[in-house]
């Protein structure tokens, strides 16, 4: 294991392993995800299939919830593993 990184995400949730991939997309070579648990152990993992889209009210904030949907959406194709994930609706 590797002592040093150039850049350390703390915590492997959504959020997290979003950013350390994005990273990784970008270029960056040397990131590093370090996770008390498991890895989607902590809210993202309980989330109970709820994707939440309509508590946008500001342009940036809804750029980066259609892109975040977008690339949920495409998941499985990307990263060859499944989220069985099943669009039910809710009000």
């Amino acid at each position: 294991m590797h002592s040093t990184a150039d850049v350390v995400n703390i915590g492997a949730g959504v959020v997290g392993c979003s950013t350390a991939y994005h990273l990784a997309q970008m270029g960056m070579k040397d990131v590093a995800v370090v996770e008390m648990d498991q890895v989607g152990s902590g809210s993202s993992g309980k989330s109970a299939s709820m994707l939440s889209l309509q508590y946008c009210d500001d342009e940036l904030t809804i750029q980066m919830t259609k892109y975040s949907y977008a690339k949920y959406m495409q998941f499985e194709g990307d990263m060859g593993v499944p989220i069985d994930f099943k669009k039910i609706g809710w009000m």
